[in-house]
């Protein structure tokens, strides 16, 4: 599994590997409230259209007087420079995949968007600027988190190197609960179990928390 990395003069946080999503997934899961998929009219690129999902984030925040950045969502780039990213299909462009919390959408002090109201403002929002929104309510059953976040090919595909953005807002959250740990050499069936009990409000400890308990205890 590969390194975290931080992009040079940005709060903002890129997972250059996937998957990355063991600290994602220990957000709770009630507070997802929109799933969606973006894509443009043109061949763009993978900095391109990251830009402009930022200018929607910008856009649904400022009806509550806040910015993108303030929003807790992430995002994730499919393919490089208009390619597909598994099979290097020349036809299919570049798309974006991202999943959007209610942290200043639907308890926003200014205007409470219902979620259905939400994904038709970034649908309508993103397409007649850019190309086409696929934006849906958040239904937990379809394993949308993972499907984001989703590398078929394993460390060898294309879609491992596929960028992963969250906003600075979701990250801050993350760490201060606590919920970004160290999860690296995990058996992913074992820390897929783990996170799916401890977002249902099970007790669970595991990498260094647990060793810190152990060393306490003994």
């Amino acid at each position: 599994m590969k390194t975290t990395e931080l992009s040079s003069g940005s709060e903002t946080r890129l997972f250059t590997h996937l998957p990355y999503w063991s600290g994602i997934m220990a957000y709770p899961e009630k507070d997802w409230i929109c799933f969606g998929t973006l894509t443009t009219e043109q061949p763009t690129s993978g900095k391109t259209l990251i830009g402009n999902f930022k200018e929607l984030m910008d856009s649904i925040g400022r009806c509550n007087e806040s910015f993108g950045k303030r929003l807790h969502w992430f995002a994730r780039v499919e393919g490089k420079n208009g390619v597909g990213a598994e099979d290097r299909d020349p036809n299919k462009r570049t798309h974006l995949h991202f999943m959007l919390g209610k942290h200043k959408v639907t308890d926003g002090h200014k205007h409470q968007f219902t979620i259905t109201d939400a994904c038709q403002y970034l649908k309508r929002a993103w397409d007649p600027r850019f190309g086409m929104a696929d934006v849906r309510p958040y239904d937990s059953t379809l394993d949308g988190l993972d499907y984001v976040l989703k590398a078929p090919g394993g460390p060898k595909s294309d879609g491992w190197e596929d960028t992963v953005e969250i906003s600075p807002a979701l990250l801050g959250y993350l760490k201060k609960e606590k919920l970004l740990a160290d999860y690296q050499g995990w058996d992913p069936f074992a820390l897929n179990i783990a996170l799916t009990l401890k977002r249902q409000g099970v007790p669970v400890i595991f990498g260094k928390e647990a060793i810190a308990r152990e060393r306490r205890a003994a």
